[in-house]
């Protein structure tokens, strides 16, 4: 069973983004994965993957904000801030043998990820549409 499942409700209509967030589900899933079949050096790995993922992704996003002058700019980097800076938390754990829950990283990372995409990408589409973005 996958663990997150991409449906139209979560395009915003935009190829290239809509494509990052495609490959973020399946890196999500990959990780769950190899969770479920107790894959030890997943974790380490995958975490860093989805960091360096998402700086890609985000920077896309932030790239459009300032260039069509998206007037919720700010509020939209402090919450790709906040996640970056969880997942930094997570690997850290991670590498330190400190507290790492799978079930906890993975909830975060699926809930973070399906809400963000639902409700604060969902903001910028008319933005993005209106200045050509397709």
């Amino acid at each position: 069973m996958t663990f997150i499942q991409w449906n139209k409700s979560y395009s915003v209509n935009i190829k290239e983004i809509d494509d990052q967030h495609q490959a973020l589900f399946v890196m999500v899933n990959t990780f769950h994965e190899n969770l479920k079949h107790a894959d030890l050096s997943a974790p380490k790995k995958l975490l860093i993957e989805l960091m360096e993922y998402t700086l890609t992704h985000f920077r896309t996003e932030e790239k459009y904000f300032k260039q069509f002058h998206y007037p919720d700019e700010k509020a939209h980097i402090r919450e790709h801030q906040a996640f970056e800076q969880k997942i930094h938390e997570f690997r850290v754990n991670y590498q330190s043998k400190k507290a790492f829950n799978s079930t906890t990283v993975m909830n975060f990372i699926k809930d973070w990820i399906v809400q963000h995409i639902l409700i604060t990408d969902k903001k910028y589409m008319k933005c993005f549409h209106e200045n050509g973005l397709k």
